[in-house]
């Protein structure tokens, strides 16, 4: 995961055979958070993160309660992530959203609902409107 085409045995496991993109990163002087609206720290271990944040830690923070927990959360521990940053500049910030996982009216805040009758399956129309709003904060 995370290496170019051929950079994994094709096997169960994905064995690497050289080093993925966040160990390059790192030696290269990168520091990074990770946040998430998913709950996969097999996953993010991955990512050499130096801080990992993920659904159920970011949602129980005293800021957090009685929000919903969605991925408009993410943006508030982003911006604190990149006012922490790295001395040289060099900071990765990797945000794991809900995006196109789950139910549509699970993934967005209700003011997102506007597919009438309201979408309740997985597809892009649906998300679309909830990501945009996302990737504009």
């Amino acid at each position: 995961m995370f290496v170019r085409e051929g950079g994994a045995e094709d096997n169960p496991q994905r064995t690497l055979k050289e080093q993925n993109v966040f160990a390059v990163l790192h030696q290269l002087g990168f520091s990074g958070n990770l946040y998430a609206m998913q709950s996969e720290m097999w996953f993010y271990s991955n990512t050499m993160a130096n801080n990992i944040a993920y659904r159920e830690q970011i949602g129980a923070e005293p800021r957090n309660r009685g929000k919903s927990v969605d991925d408009m959360l993410l943006v508030d521990e982003m911006k604190r992530g990149m006012a922490q940053g790295n001395a040289s500049g060099k900071h990765l910030i990797i945000l794991h959203t809900k995006g196109s996982h789950f139910n549509y009216t699970q993934r967005y805040p209700r003011s997102f609902a506007q597919w009438k009758p309201e979408c309740v399956g997985v597809d892009n129309k649906c998300s679309e409107s909830g990501t945009d709003q996302f990737l504009r904060q």
